[in-house]
C-alpha cells in the first residue's frame, strides 16, 4: 500500500549519488583500512578522503573527526569520554533529549554523577539564563541537542556554547537533526559536534565535491 513517509528527521533513505559512490566500496575495494595489502591501503585512502572532506563542511580539522555507526554511539563517546577525561561531577542536559542521551546520563547518574535537567518552554526552547544559573564549577559537560527531531526546535547553541565556554565546561552538540543548518565547529564553540550520517549531510558532500 502506498503512503506517505513523514520521518526523515529519524532515517532516510541513502541518496542515490551517495550509493553509486560508496558501491565501489561495498563490492569492490572492500579491505580492511588497517590492513597493509593494496586494498587496506584503498580502503585507508577512502577514509582519509571523507574525513577531510566531513572535517572541511564543518569548520574542523580532520584528526579532530571520528566515524561511529551513528548517533546513539557518538553520543555515548562524547558524553562518557567528556567525564572521564575532566575532573568534576556535573552533567547538564535537558528534559526533552533524545533517549542516546537522557540514557546515557541516567547511566551515569547510577555511577554517581550529578545531572541537571533543563526543562523549556512552550517552542521548545531552552532559557540562556537557566542555562548559565546551574553552571557550576564541577560542571563537565553540557549536552543539548541542536535541532529537535519531533517538534524541528532549533537551540540556540552558540550562545549556550559561549556560556559553557566562560565557565569552562565542554558543549556537546547532537546535529542529527540539523543537517539544514550550518553548523560549524568554530562559531558553535562545542568540543564535541556529533553528526549522525543522514543521507541528506552525505549528499552535501556529493553536492560540494567530485567523488
Amino acid at each position: 500500500m502506498d503512503y506517505i513517509y513523514l520521518d526523515d528527521a529519524a532515517t532516510t533513505r541513502v541518496d542515490d549519488r551517495v550509493k553509486k559512490t560508496m558501491d565501489e566500496y561495498y563490492n569492490k575495494k572492500y579491505g580492511n583500512p588497517s590492513s597493509l595489502h593494496r586494498m587496506g591501503k584503498e580502503a585507508k585512502k577512502a577514509m582519509k578522503n571523507a574525513r577531510e572532506r566531513t572535517a572541511s563542511l564543518i569548520g574542523a580539522d580532520s584528526e579532530e573527526i571520528i566515524f561511529t555507526s551513528g548517533g546513539t554511539e557518538a553520543d555515548n563517546l562524547a558524553i562518557k569520554g567528556a567525564v572521564e577525561k575532566n575532573e568534576g561531577n556535573h552533567i547538564i542536559t535537558t528534559e526533552i533529549e533524545h533517549a542516546a542521551v537522557y540514557n546515557t546520563c541516567r547511566y551515569l547518574e547510577k555511577k554517581g554523577y550529578d545531572v541537571t535537567y533543563l526543562g523549556v518552554d512552550e517552542d521548545g526552547l531552552v532559557n540562556l539564563d537557566e542555562f548559565e544559573e546551574v553552571m557550576r564549577e564541577d560542571t563537565v559537560i553540557a549536552s543539548i541537542m541542536y535541532a529537535n527531531n519531533e517538534i524541528g526546535t532549533v537551540e540556540p547553541i552558540e550562545e549556550l556554547a559561549e556560556i559553557a565556554d566562560e565557565n569552562s565546561s565542554s558543549a556537546e552538540s547532537s546535529a542529527a537533526a540539523a543537517e539544514e543548518q550550518n553548523a560549524s565547529v568554530e562559531e558553535l564553540s562545542s568540543s564535541a559536534q556529533q553528526l549522525s550520517s543522514l543521507a541528506s549531510n552525505l549528499s552535501k558532500v556529493v553536492n560540494n565535491y567530485e567523488l
